[in-house]
């Protein structure tokens, strides 16, 4: 199953392979509480949105495709209706204050039209809390560290805010962990990269030493209005620079066996020294990882096979007006085969079976991008 974005990050390499900071991150989306998987045809995605309990429909409830800029808003009969053209795995997201986010794991391909009708369960929401959060200073310090934990540190995390920040619940466990959780959506705006962003946050923990902790959530974005041309200009020109040279690009690159064209290169650990991913065929993901092409067609997922013998280092080489610089992370296999595969989209099948560690480590949410983000 391909469970969109994962992050498994270790520690921060300069570009000359030193070590000079620990980090360990792990991001996921973990696809709880979801239904069986539905296959189907890219086209249009519709239903209904009920109360579990009355019966009686629900408007306003927000109806997406996770990490993606695609969804719609349930009517005021509780309808709701709309087009995609993704190829892929996806999930399907209902959320709406008051009631438990529901979540539906769907195969995007080929054409069609198919229907969920949904029934929500209400879930109590305790107001009392979030009125005294914005008045208390202990959680306003560890809210500040929330906050950093999540969007991260880049050119991109200043201009990223969240916009109703009182509605996370925040708290330190026996172990001095930092917890954190929210039964109401964030709302995130990227000026940087011009979007809105809809955050279903599930879980969040991070341990008091602040060097490693994981987080849960499901996002929407919105395209931002520009104020002007040059407002536009920057945000193209944003996104292109958060995209390449990271995660993303460089598994699309490896999937069309183009990393040389595209400034990525593979070396031994800490060195200059190149080495290579092996790229597995059809015959090996069957002997080697149980791989049948049969369910990849029932799915419509076409996968590409690979397989790391040991953690090795990846450069990128970025062209900038004052010359190249270039950025290291590292790919750690997280199985005893070594092997990974990648969809035709630049996901991960299975996105427990790599760690990435380096300059990875550091993009978070303020450089997210839709699944659905074309780089031209």
């Amino acid at each position: 199953m391909n469970n969109h974005l994962i992050k498994l990050c270790e520690f921060k390499l300069s570009a000359s392979g030193k070590t000079f900071a620990y980090v360990y991150l792990l991001l996921f989306l973990v696809f709880i509480y979801a239904e069986c998987l539905f296959a189907f045809q890219p086209g249009t995605i519709s239903g209904s949105v009920t109360d579990k309990q009355s019966g009686e429909p629900i408007p306003g409830v927000h109806v997406y495709l996770s990490q993606t800029t695609i969804g719609s808003v349930s009517a005021d009969d509780g309808t709701f209706s709309f087009d995609t053209k993704l190829d892929g795995q996806y999930m399907l997201v209902f959320s709406f204050i008051g009631y438990k986010t529901h979540m539906i794991s769907v195969q995007l391909g080929g054409g069609g039209t198919i229907i969920f009708d949904i029934e929500l369960e209400p879930e109590a929401i305790q107001m009392e809390a979030i009125e005294v959060r914005a008045s208390n200073r202990e959680w306003q310090q560890n809210f500040d560290e929330f906050r950093r934990h999540f969007l991260g540190s880049t050119q991109f995390s200043a201009d990223t805010k969240i916009i109703n920040p009182w509605i996370v619940d925040i708290e330190r466990d026996e172990d001095g962990n930092l917890v954190a959780s929210s039964f109401l959506p964030l709302y995130i705006t990227n000026k940087a990269l011009g979007y809105e962003l809809h955050i279903d946050l599930v879980e969040f923990k991070w341990n008091r030493s602040g060097i490693s902790g994981f987080y849960t959530y499901y996002s929407r974005f919105r395209e931002m209005e520009p104020e002007n041309n040059r407002q536009q200009r920057d945000w193209i020109r944003n996104r292109t620079e958060a995209y390449r040279g990271s995660f993303s690009h460089f598994l699309q690159s490896l999937y069309d066996n183009n990393l040389s064209k595209n400034r990525f290169e593979t070396v031994f650990q800490n060195t200059t020294q190149r080495t290579q991913i092996e790229r597995l065929t059809m015959l090996d993901m069957r002997r080697l990882a149980g791989y049948s092409p049969a369910s990849g067609a029932e799915t419509g997922e076409k996968l590409m096979g690979f397989r790391l013998h040991q953690p090795v280092d990846v450069l990128y080489r970025r062209r900038t007006q004052h010359g190249d610089s270039g950025t290291r992370s590292r790919l750690v296999p997280m199985n005893q085969s070594g092997i990974f595969m990648i969809t035709e989209n630049g996901q991960l099948y299975d996105p427990f079976s790599l760690r990435i560690d380096g300059a990875w480590s550091f993009e978070r949410v303020a450089n997210l991008l839709p699944d659905d983000y074309q780089n031209d």
